[in-house]
């Protein structure tokens, strides 16, 4: 989610920096889910979307879909 638009580049970006709450499971109860998919090496078939919503303080939703094995 995000007040601004970003490029994909940025957004998944943020999702890889997820590594640094991530010590083999969430550290202090972290999300890390987005960086473990986005590195997971079976993960496969993705697909990325976005979409706005411009009556909702975060106006912008990126989302990412992964077929694990």
């Amino acid at each position: 989610m995000s007040t601004e638009p970003n490029s994909w580049e940025d957004v998944i970006q943020a999702w890889l920096d997820e590594n640094f709450t991530y010590a083999v499971g969430a550290k202090n109860g972290e999300a890390v889910g987005r960086y473990t998919q986005v590195v997971w090496y079976r993960s496969n078939l993705g697909g990325c979307a976005v979409s706005s919503c411009t009556d909702s303080h975060y106006k912008y939703f990126y989302v990412c879909q992964y077929c694990p094995p």
